[in-house]
Parts: structure tokens; C-alpha cells; sequence
């Protein structure tokens, strides 16, 4: 796999890590969508030299963040979100915090649709990023 930087030049995908590498190892998830058609990529993808890039790859589009980006500034315009609160309150209410990666696989959903659900869900106050697990979410 290649991406092109800043630059626009190609940079080979080993010079890319993980955004959860250095808790659990390399992770990266790919979900094939066949009724959309898309494929995304979870977690994000991080550059740890030269551009320095973040980005995540969701339904075939790359959303390319600046440092002090935060995913709340998105989650709110996507269509759809609101669909999964239900899910999303009634997993945090029995099990108390959120892995995105595991609600998703559980309900045969992409990864960021989730994140996407809790960050909206972090924005109205009824959920909070978990400061002991990156990636991870509970009530507020």
C-alpha cells in the first residue's frame, strides 16, 4: 500500500504505524461494505515522520486531520449517527465503557460509525472518552 503525503510524494505504508500500536499492538481492521460498495480502515493511520500526518479512511474517503483536530468536530454532520444511540446507550448502560471495535463487530457495523455515534454522544454530555483506554468511551 502507498500514500502520498503533503508533498505528493508516495510514501511506502511501512514508514506508517497504528494509532493504537503501542496499546494492543498492531490492529488495523479492514471492513468491506458490499452494499455500499466502500471500504474503510480502522484505526487511524498516523505518520511518524516527515508530513506527520493523521488520518482515518472511512467509505472510501481519507479524512486527512491537523493536530489538534478532534473527531466531535465531524460526528455531528454525518447522516445516520442518531440511528445508533439506541445501540450505542444500551451496550455502555450493561457493560459501562464502549470499544468501538467490538460493539461494531458485534452489531456487523464499520468501526467509525460507532466512534462517530459516540463522539456525538460526547458532545450532548452523555458519554466521555475513557482516560485510562484511548480509543474507549463510557458514561459521563
Amino acid at each position: 500500500m502507498v500514500f502520498l503525503s503533503r508533498d505528493g510524494l508516495a510514501r511506502d505504508c511501512r514508514a506508517y504505524r497504528q494509532s493504537a500500536y503501542r496499546r494492543r499492538g498492531p490492529a488495523w481492521r479492514v471492513r468491506r461494505d458490499a452494499k455500499r460498495g466502500t471500504t474503510s480502515i480502522y484505526p487511524s493511520v498516523w505518520r511518524e515522520s516527515d508530513c506527520r500526518s493523521h488520518f482515518i479512511i472511512w467509505r472510501n474517503e481519507v479524512y486527512l486531520f491537523a493536530p489538534d483536530f478532534e473527531l466531535r468536530e465531524i460526528s455531528e454532520t454525518l447522516n445516520g449517527v442518531e440511528s445508533l444511540f439506541p445501540e450505542v446507550r444500551g451496550h455502555v448502560s450493561k457493560v459501562g465503557t464502549i470499544d468501538p471495535m467490538i460493539l461494531a463487530e458485534s452489531l456487523n457495523l464499520d468501526p467509525w460509525e460507532i466512534v462517530m455515534a459516540c463522539e456525538a454522544l460526547v458532545n450532548r454530555g452523555e458519554l466521555t472518552r475513557s482516560e485510562t483506554d484511548t480509543g474507549h468511551y463510557k458514561v459521563r
